[in-house]
């Protein structure tokens, strides 16, 4: 079991329902995510709710993340 450092970790919401893992690269393109560092969220009947937690590989680049705040991803803005 690898401890997780939630200090670089981020929630992003508002994800289109068909993102993928390298739409959530391409939407931080430029910062270091962790290796499987990106877990969509589901809902209770197992489909993607439009949320991720995204893992980065240092505290900078969580903070350079969280500048990203409603820039969009096609026609979605993130939160």
């Amino acid at each position: 079991m690898e401890r997780v450092d939630d200090n670089t970790v981020i929630r992003a919401r508002g994800l289109p329902w068909q993102s993928s893992d390298q739409d959530i690269a391409r939407f931080f393109r430029g910062l270091n995510i962790a290796k499987g560092g990106a877990a969509l969220c589901l809902n209770a009947q197992g489909r993607r709710n439009g949320e991720a937690l995204v893992r980065f590989e240092s505290e900078e680049h969580r903070d350079l993340a969280l500048q990203r705040h409603k820039h969009h991803m096609g026609t979605r803005y993130i939160e």
